[in-house]
């Protein structure tokens, strides 16, 4: 049998609410669905599905009330695609949509009205009303207040908020646009029962759940630092993504499920790992299942695809703005945008001999520019995401996705998603991986017998990231002896290639060394001092063979392939000594 709660139980509202030195702030995520009103069939595609991420600032708590006020909040919320409501508090900036917008956090306060009150069994209602700047939707207009009610239990000491939204007296559920004039209901906003200058009347709202976790509370990250590529923005983290795709009439839904070869208003997750370095760009690995597979034609099993994200947009109160790119192997020769794996290979020049690095090289330089040799890594996807940061160290994110890109649609403009998703990512380390370089053997000697002759130099990275990355290099000749110069040269095949994360590779590309003669050498000096000028007589001289020195420097670099640069490579400012002799 379950035990009554004792009497003198402590209430959600009290561990929510603020104390007299702190007010509490948390990252919600919501997700539900439009109720159904009908009995439907699948073939009708009935749902509508909702999410939502953002924050909330509550004030200090009054015992005697059992109470406290929303001092502060920001939010994304999405209901059913474009169709009915997208809506955030401003327009990502430099992001071109079809749609005129893609809305994202700006770190402001769009609370309207708003506070907690107590609920029932220990619960606590929390009620609000959030205007949106920036909507994209039917019929919908700019800073129009949607109220939201909720029955919250507060678990974790507080740290963890879980409930559901709730119908409140004078209207119906979160998340609908007021018809009722301005002081219809009580003024002011009654957390209680919900009615405020703009509670909802029918239709109903959405059915939404509701998750809290409350972000730090530490000097240091209260409020959240605004610098990305410092903590908490920097270390690796595991992800978890879901989401429902929107209904046959929705256009955005309709023209990416013919791209994928799959029907609308399928549900798919998503899961994966990134590394977020100190420059503000993420790379990693995910892994997707959407609608198992179902109507999927391309064979493709996307269970390892690459991804990188750059934060450009970070605020105070724990929300961030970035853009996210997929990468398709086969692009442009196919625009599908479903994911590969990002390594292509690397192009023909890169190639050390018959199956050296790859299989598909028949010798140096050349291959049969199939399969990995291939080259023509490209994106496939784009996405534009906000996220909210939360945990002891703001180590943790929810994020929504908000805008996407398909070069087969609108040349690449961004629309609506289509897809409703939303993604929790835990931290596994604060410190980021690395990718460091190394040669192996650090010289090469051309020994002939015919010249010109080359041999290579196996450059190898371990790249401990979840992603891949492009790993550029630049040598520097730094010295050379012998009696004779200019015999021996260094050069690098290619000058950017992409770097697979976890593990280290072989020969991702070579510094090949090159000599056009053999070492000048005094045992092969005549008594009349030929054939070198360095012969002094029979078996004597100072010849010696030519060697050139060069520094290696791994540096970040952008690739043809458009896979971003890999972050601030172990040797980036250490050079690898490497040295070329006939």
């Amino acid at each position: 049998m379950l035990a009554a709660p004792m009497a003198n139980a402590a209430t959600s509202p009290s561990y929510i609410c603020g104390t007299a030195t702190a007010n509490h702030k948390y990252a919600f995520l919501v997700t539900g669905d439009e109720p159904v009103t009908a009995t439907t069939t699948a073939a009708t595609y009935p749902l509508n599905y909702v999410s939502g991420v953002g924050v909330l600032e509550f004030g200090p708590y009054t015992a005697a009330t059992e109470s406290c006020s929303i001092i502060s909040g920001e939010m994304i919320y999405l209901d059913n695609d474009y169709q009915t409501f997208q809506g955030g508090p401003q327009n990502c900036p430099s992001i071109s949509s079809v749609e005129g917008t893609v809305p994202c956090f700006d770190g402001g306060d769009h609370i309207l009205a708003g506070g907690v009150g107590p609920g029932p069994n220990g619960s606590a209602t929390v009620a609000f009303e959030m205007l949106f700047p920036a909507v994209v939707g039917v019929g919908n207009s700019a800073d129009i207040p949607l109220p939201f009610s909720f029955t919250l239990f507060a678990a974790a000491g507080g740290a963890t908020l879980e409930g559901n939204s709730n119908i409140p007296e004078g209207g119906s559920g979160a998340g609908e646009t007021s018809t009722n004039p301005p002081g219809t209901c009580e003024a002011p906003y009654d957390p209680v029962t919900g009615c405020g200058p703009n509670s909802p009347t029918p239709p109903l709202g959405p059915v939404l759940s509701f998750v809290g976790q409350r972000q730090a509370t530490s000097a240091a990250l209260n409020p959240v630092p605004t610098v990305v590529g410092e903590a908490p923005y920097i270390g690796q983290s595991a992800t978890l993504c879901t989401g429902f795709g929107g209904n046959s009439d929705d256009l955005v839904a309709a023209g990416q499920s013919t791209e994928q070869d799959e029907p609308t208003g399928t549900y798919g997750a998503t899961s994966g790992s990134l590394t977020e370095f100190g420059n503000g760009y993420s790379f990693g690995s995910l892994t997707f299942n959407s609608n198992d597979d179902i109507g999927n034609t391309t064979g493709i099993a996307n269970y390892d695809c690459d991804f990188q994200q750059q934060n450009f947009q970070a605020y105070g109160d724990g929300t961030t703005n970035n853009q996210a790119a997929l990468y398709d192997e086969d692009y442009p020769v196919a625009v599908t945008p479903v994911c590969r794996d990002a390594d292509a290979g690397v192009p023909a020049a890169a190639c050390t001999g018959a199956g050296t690095p790859l299989s598909c090289c028949t010798g140096v330089g050349t291959s049969t520019g199939t399969g990995d040799c291939a080259g023509g890594t490209a994106v496939g996807a784009d996405e534009v995401n906000s996220s909210v940061l939360w945990g002891t160290s703001d180590q943790n994110t929810f994020t929504i996705v908000t805008g996407v890109a398909t070069p087969a649609l609108f040349s690449g403009a961004y629309l609506p998603p289509g897809e409703t998703a939303t993604c929790t990512g835990l931290q596994e380390s604060a410190v980021p991986g690395t990718v460091a370089v190394k040669a192996s053997p650090a010289s090469e000697t051309d020994t002939g017998p015919t010249f010109p002759q080359t041999k290579a130099i196996a450059v190898t990275v371990a790249n401990t990231s979840e992603g891949a990355c492009t790993i550029g290099g630049e040598l520097v000749h730094t010295g050379v002896t012998g009696s004779t110069t200019g015999v021996c040269t260094l050069s690098l095949s290619v000058p950017g290639v992409i770097s697979e994360g976890d593990g280290p590779q072989s020969s991702p590309w070579a510094a090949n060394c090159t000599c056009t003669a053999a070492a000048e050498k005094s045992t092969s000096c005549t008594a009349s001092g030929a054939p070198y000028a360095c012969c002094t007589g029979f078996h004597a001289g100072s010849c010696t063979a030519e060697v050139d020195t060069y520094d290696l420097f791994a540096a970040s670099q952008t690739a043809p392939t458009g896979v971003g640069a890999c972050p601030n490579p172990a040797q980036a400012s250490t050079p690898i000594v490497l040295t070329c002799k006939n």
